[in-house]
């Protein structure tokens, strides 16, 4: 069987774990760009509410991990306009849900030092 160098290539999967702004704004453009070749599946933020609303409206990915409790509300209700909306739970150890989401292929991790090892080490 020969190889068809035209075919396009799967679908790539990816989950995002705390990435920086300036981190965002290099991986925004070619995945939100590119949606037949990327799809963000699982994403886990930090505390910028404004950034995961756009990381949210721009990949829609299906769960949401912030580190604190008070952020899901606040979150839940800037998001209240969207039709489809992520699962959003808190806390810094269930980072580890995103890394391993069934239907993640790869992960890109933005979590320095040990914090990180937790996520990368699972994925």
């Amino acid at each position: 069987m020969a190889f068809n160098y035209l075919s396009p290539p799967e679908l790539k999967s990816i989950s995002f774990l705390d990435y920086t702004k300036s981190d965002y704004k290099l991986l925004k453009r070619p995945v939100a760009e590119n949606p037949d070749k990327f799809r963000v599946v699982a994403l886990a933020a930090a505390s910028n509410v404004t950034l995961i609303v756009d990381q949210v409206k721009t990949f829609k990915p299906q769960l949401v991990v912030v580190r604190n409790d008070s952020l899901v509300d606040e979150l839940k209700e800037a998001l209240g306009d969207l039709e489809e909306k992520p699962e959003i739970v808190p806390g810094e150890q269930r980072i580890i849900e995103v890394a391993r989401h069934p239907d993640t292929a790869s992960v890109v991790t933005g979590i320095v030092g040990c914090a990180g090892l937790k996520g990368t080490d699972v994925a």
